[in-house]
């Protein structure tokens, strides 16, 4: 993601972004298991309200562009 979509960089500022540190690995498996926990449930409600849930701390909190969802 950081390598593909260098402007992501700025979100993460607090963290180590190195190959292989401890920061990159523990975001990196967040991201997997979310991905995980989302396919469990890709054909209920709640998916559809777990990524509401993302789609508003992306925008809201996060101030992330919408463009970036693409």
């Amino acid at each position: 993601m950081f390598t593909t979509f260098p402007k992501t960089k700025t979100y993460f500022g607090h963290l180590d972004l190195r190959h292989g540190s401890e920061h990159l690995r523990s975001l990196g498996k967040k991201i997997v298991l979310a991905i995980a926990e989302g396919t469990t449930h890709i054909s209920t409600a709640l998916f559809t309200s777990s990524l509401g849930y993302l789609s508003r701390f992306h925008a809201y909190q996060l101030r992330i562009h919408p463009t970036n969802f693409k």
